[in-house]
Protein backbone atom coordinates (compact mmCIF):
# COMPACT_ATOMS: atom_id res chain seq x y z
CA UNK A 1 0.00 0.00 0.00
CA UNK A 2 2.83 2.37 0.86
CA UNK A 3 4.52 1.87 -2.51
CA UNK A 4 1.21 2.51 -4.29
CA UNK A 5 0.71 5.74 -2.32
CA UNK A 6 4.24 6.81 -3.18
CA UNK A 7 3.58 6.19 -6.88
CA UNK A 8 0.38 8.23 -6.70
CA UNK A 9 2.20 11.07 -4.94
CA UNK A 10 4.96 11.04 -7.57
CA UNK A 11 2.39 11.17 -10.36
CA UNK A 12 0.51 14.01 -8.66
CA UNK A 13 3.78 15.89 -8.28
CA UNK A 14 4.49 15.52 -12.00
CA UNK A 15 0.98 16.71 -12.89
CA UNK A 16 1.28 19.78 -10.64
CA UNK A 17 4.70 20.62 -12.08
CA UNK A 18 3.38 20.35 -15.64
CA UNK A 19 0.51 22.69 -14.78
CA UNK A 20 2.87 25.24 -13.27
CA UNK A 21 5.24 25.01 -16.24
CA UNK A 22 2.23 25.59 -18.52
CA UNK A 23 1.40 28.76 -16.58
CA UNK A 24 5.01 29.93 -16.95
CA UNK A 25 4.94 29.35 -20.70
CA UNK A 26 1.74 31.39 -20.91
CA UNK A 27 3.51 34.21 -19.06
CA UNK A 28 6.51 34.01 -21.39
CA UNK A 29 4.38 33.83 -24.55
CA UNK A 30 2.16 36.80 -23.66
CA UNK A 31 3.54 38.51 -26.76
CA UNK A 32 6.12 36.70 -29.25
CA UNK A 33 6.75 35.83 -32.95
CA UNK A 34 9.06 36.95 -35.86
CA UNK A 35 12.78 37.80 -36.07
CA UNK A 36 16.02 36.60 -37.59
CA UNK A 37 17.40 33.74 -35.53
CA UNK A 38 20.79 33.90 -33.93
CA UNK A 39 22.00 31.64 -31.15
CA UNK A 40 25.09 32.20 -29.03
CA UNK A 41 27.15 29.81 -26.94
CA UNK A 42 28.41 32.65 -24.74
CA UNK A 43 27.91 32.63 -20.98
CA UNK A 44 27.48 35.23 -18.26
CA UNK A 45 27.80 35.19 -14.46
CA UNK A 46 25.71 37.43 -12.19
CA UNK A 47 26.59 37.90 -8.53
CA UNK A 48 24.81 40.99 -7.22
CA UNK A 49 24.25 42.46 -3.77
CA UNK A 50 21.39 44.68 -2.59
CA UNK A 51 21.98 48.42 -3.11
CA UNK A 52 19.86 51.48 -2.19
CA UNK A 53 18.65 51.53 -5.81
CA UNK A 54 17.16 48.03 -5.62
CA UNK A 55 13.39 47.74 -5.26
CA UNK A 56 11.77 44.64 -3.79
CA UNK A 57 9.27 43.06 -6.20
CA UNK A 58 6.09 42.62 -4.18
CA UNK A 59 5.02 39.03 -3.62
CA UNK A 60 8.45 37.62 -4.55
CA UNK A 61 11.93 37.11 -3.11
CA UNK A 62 13.41 39.10 -5.98
CA UNK A 63 14.76 42.67 -6.03
CA UNK A 64 15.60 44.65 -9.18
CA UNK A 65 16.76 48.13 -10.10
CA UNK A 66 13.90 49.24 -12.39
CA UNK A 67 14.56 51.53 -15.35
CA UNK A 68 14.06 55.23 -14.64
CA UNK A 69 10.42 56.37 -14.73
CA UNK A 70 9.09 52.80 -14.37
CA UNK A 71 6.54 52.06 -11.62
CA UNK A 72 5.72 49.02 -9.53
CA UNK A 73 3.09 47.12 -11.48
CA UNK A 74 -0.53 46.59 -10.55
CA UNK A 75 -1.99 43.16 -11.31
CA UNK A 76 1.32 41.33 -11.68
CA UNK A 77 4.67 41.06 -9.91
CA UNK A 78 7.18 43.46 -11.44
CA UNK A 79 7.40 46.91 -13.01
CA UNK A 80 5.74 48.70 -15.88
CA UNK A 81 5.98 51.75 -18.11
CA UNK A 82 2.39 52.15 -19.29
CA UNK A 83 3.06 55.01 -21.70
CA UNK A 84 5.03 52.72 -24.00
CA UNK A 85 3.30 49.41 -23.15
CA UNK A 86 6.38 47.94 -21.49
CA UNK A 87 6.74 45.65 -18.48
CA UNK A 88 9.10 43.47 -16.47
CA UNK A 89 7.26 40.45 -15.02
CA UNK A 90 8.73 38.30 -12.23
CA UNK A 91 7.42 34.77 -11.63
CA UNK A 92 8.56 32.35 -8.92
CA UNK A 93 7.77 28.72 -9.70
CA UNK A 94 7.82 25.74 -7.35
CA UNK A 95 9.32 23.44 -9.98
CA UNK A 96 12.83 22.36 -11.04
CA UNK A 97 14.76 24.67 -13.35
CA UNK A 98 15.20 21.75 -15.78
CA UNK A 99 11.41 21.35 -16.06
CA UNK A 100 10.60 25.06 -16.31
CA UNK A 101 13.11 25.58 -19.14
CA UNK A 102 12.45 22.33 -21.00
CA UNK A 103 10.55 24.25 -23.68
CA UNK A 104 13.23 26.94 -24.07
CA UNK A 105 14.56 25.45 -27.32
CA UNK A 106 14.41 26.78 -30.85
CA UNK A 107 12.15 23.92 -31.94
CA UNK A 108 9.69 24.14 -29.03
CA UNK A 109 9.41 27.92 -29.18
CA UNK A 110 8.88 27.78 -32.93
CA UNK A 111 5.87 25.51 -32.32
CA UNK A 112 4.42 28.40 -30.30
CA UNK A 113 5.10 30.86 -33.10
CA UNK A 114 8.38 32.07 -31.60
CA UNK A 115 11.70 32.37 -33.42
CA UNK A 116 14.62 32.56 -31.00
CA UNK A 117 17.10 35.38 -31.62
CA UNK A 118 19.72 34.66 -28.97
CA UNK A 119 20.27 32.26 -26.08
CA UNK A 120 23.14 32.24 -23.58
CA UNK A 121 23.88 30.27 -20.43
CA UNK A 122 24.10 32.28 -17.20
CA UNK A 123 24.62 31.75 -13.49
CA UNK A 124 22.86 33.89 -10.88
CA UNK A 125 24.47 33.72 -7.45
CA UNK A 126 25.71 30.26 -8.35
CA UNK A 127 22.33 29.05 -9.66
CA UNK A 128 22.04 27.61 -13.16
CA UNK A 129 20.28 29.93 -15.60
CA UNK A 130 19.58 30.92 -19.19
CA UNK A 131 18.94 34.23 -20.97
CA UNK A 132 16.80 34.51 -24.11
CA UNK A 133 16.12 37.26 -26.63
CA UNK A 134 13.07 37.04 -28.89
CA UNK A 135 10.29 39.19 -30.30
CA UNK A 136 6.59 38.91 -31.01
CA UNK A 137 3.82 40.63 -32.90
CA UNK A 138 0.59 41.37 -31.03
CA UNK A 139 -2.15 43.97 -31.40
CA UNK A 140 -0.47 45.15 -34.64
CA UNK A 141 2.71 45.95 -32.71
CA UNK A 142 6.05 44.17 -32.69
CA UNK A 143 7.44 43.55 -29.19
CA UNK A 144 10.94 42.57 -28.11
CA UNK A 145 11.28 40.18 -25.17
CA UNK A 146 14.20 39.52 -22.80
CA UNK A 147 13.82 36.48 -20.56
CA UNK A 148 16.09 35.51 -17.67
CA UNK A 149 15.38 32.19 -15.95
CA UNK A 150 17.38 30.56 -13.15
CA UNK A 151 16.90 28.10 -10.32
CA UNK A 152 17.72 24.71 -8.84
CA UNK A 153 16.11 21.27 -8.46
CA UNK A 154 13.20 22.66 -6.42
CA UNK A 155 12.46 26.27 -7.41
CA UNK A 156 12.84 28.56 -10.40
CA UNK A 157 12.65 32.28 -11.16
CA UNK A 158 11.58 33.67 -14.55
CA UNK A 159 11.97 37.40 -15.32
CA UNK A 160 10.30 38.52 -18.54
CA UNK A 161 11.01 41.97 -20.01
CA UNK A 162 8.67 43.22 -22.77
CA UNK A 163 8.77 46.45 -24.80
CA UNK A 164 7.81 47.62 -28.33
CA UNK A 165 10.55 46.85 -30.87
CA UNK A 166 10.54 50.47 -32.04
CA UNK A 167 12.08 51.40 -28.66
CA UNK A 168 14.97 48.93 -28.95
CA UNK A 169 17.64 51.63 -29.15
CA UNK A 170 16.33 53.65 -26.22
CA UNK A 171 14.88 50.89 -24.02
CA UNK A 172 16.58 47.56 -24.84
CA UNK A 173 19.74 48.21 -22.87
CA UNK A 174 17.84 49.65 -19.91
CA UNK A 175 15.50 46.64 -19.61
CA UNK A 176 18.39 44.18 -19.94
CA UNK A 177 20.41 46.07 -17.31
CA UNK A 178 17.40 45.99 -14.97
CA UNK A 179 16.87 42.26 -15.44
CA UNK A 180 20.55 41.53 -14.76
CA UNK A 181 20.47 43.64 -11.59
CA UNK A 182 18.51 40.76 -10.01
CA UNK A 183 19.07 39.78 -6.40
CA UNK A 184 17.27 36.66 -5.16
CA UNK A 185 16.98 36.20 -1.39
CA UNK A 186 15.80 32.63 -0.79
CA UNK A 187 15.21 33.24 2.94
CA UNK A 188 13.16 36.42 2.53
CA UNK A 189 9.74 36.22 4.22
CA UNK A 190 7.03 37.48 1.86
CA UNK A 191 3.28 37.87 1.53
CA UNK A 192 2.59 35.95 -1.70
CA UNK A 193 -0.79 37.67 -2.11
CA UNK A 194 0.64 41.19 -1.73
CA UNK A 195 0.49 42.20 -5.38
CA UNK A 196 -2.61 40.42 -6.64
CA UNK A 197 -5.27 42.69 -8.14
CA UNK A 198 -8.08 40.72 -6.50
CA UNK A 199 -9.03 39.15 -3.16
CA UNK A 200 -10.43 35.67 -2.47
CA UNK A 201 -12.51 34.86 0.62
CA UNK A 202 -11.87 31.20 1.47
CA UNK A 203 -13.08 31.34 5.08
CA UNK A 204 -16.11 29.12 4.48
CA UNK A 205 -14.43 26.75 2.05
CA UNK A 206 -12.09 23.79 2.29
CA UNK A 207 -9.35 25.57 0.35
CA UNK A 208 -5.91 26.63 1.56
CA UNK A 209 -3.38 28.71 -0.37
CA UNK A 210 -0.72 26.48 -1.90
CA UNK A 211 1.22 28.85 -4.17
CA UNK A 212 1.09 32.11 -6.09
CA UNK A 213 2.68 32.05 -9.56
CA UNK A 214 2.85 35.58 -10.98
CA UNK A 215 -0.81 36.72 -10.97
CA UNK A 216 -2.19 33.19 -10.47
CA UNK A 217 -3.22 31.94 -7.00
CA UNK A 218 -3.33 28.16 -6.54
CA UNK A 219 -5.51 26.65 -3.80
CA UNK A 220 -6.06 23.07 -2.68
CA UNK A 221 -7.20 21.27 0.46
CA UNK A 222 -3.90 21.01 2.36
CA UNK A 223 -1.89 24.01 1.14
CA UNK A 224 0.91 21.81 -0.21
CA UNK A 225 2.17 21.70 -3.79
CA UNK A 226 1.92 18.99 -4.90
CA UNK A 227 -0.97 18.18 -2.59
CA UNK A 228 -0.62 15.26 -0.19
CA UNK A 229 -4.35 15.12 0.52
CA UNK A 230 -6.62 12.33 -0.73
CA UNK A 231 -8.97 15.13 -1.84
CA UNK A 232 -7.23 16.38 -5.00
CA UNK A 233 -9.57 19.32 -5.58
CA UNK A 234 -7.62 22.39 -6.73
CA UNK A 235 -8.62 25.95 -7.58
CA UNK A 236 -6.58 28.21 -9.90
CA UNK A 237 -7.53 31.91 -9.88
CA UNK A 238 -5.83 34.63 -11.89
CA UNK A 239 -6.39 37.83 -13.82
CA UNK A 240 -5.46 38.77 -17.36
CA UNK A 241 -2.35 40.85 -17.96
CA UNK A 242 -4.27 42.85 -20.54
CA UNK A 243 -7.84 43.73 -21.43
CA UNK A 244 -9.67 41.17 -23.55
CA UNK A 245 -13.03 41.63 -25.22
CA UNK A 246 -14.84 38.36 -24.50
CA UNK A 247 -18.08 37.85 -26.42
CA UNK A 248 -18.62 34.20 -25.49
CA UNK A 249 -17.43 33.48 -21.94
CA UNK A 250 -18.02 29.73 -22.09
CA UNK A 251 -16.12 29.31 -25.36
CA UNK A 252 -13.30 31.55 -24.13
CA UNK A 253 -12.99 29.67 -20.82
CA UNK A 254 -12.91 26.27 -22.51
CA UNK A 255 -10.29 27.42 -25.00
CA UNK A 256 -8.08 28.71 -22.16
CA UNK A 257 -8.44 25.45 -20.22
CA UNK A 258 -7.66 23.35 -23.26
CA UNK A 259 -4.88 25.60 -24.54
Amino acid sequence: MKSRDERVQRENRKIQQRLIVKIVLLIILIVMTTAAHCQSTASKAVDNEITPEHVSVKGTKVSLIPPADWQSAKGFNGFQQSEISSSIIVAEIHAPFSEVTKGFTEEQLKLKGVILKEKIDVTVNGLEGVFLKANQSAYKTEFNKLILAFGDSANSIVINGIFPAEYENSMGGKVEKSIFSVVYEADRVIDPLANLSFEIDIRNSKFKLAKVVSNMAIYNTDGLLPTQSSDKTSLYIGSSFGENKITNREEYSLSRLNG
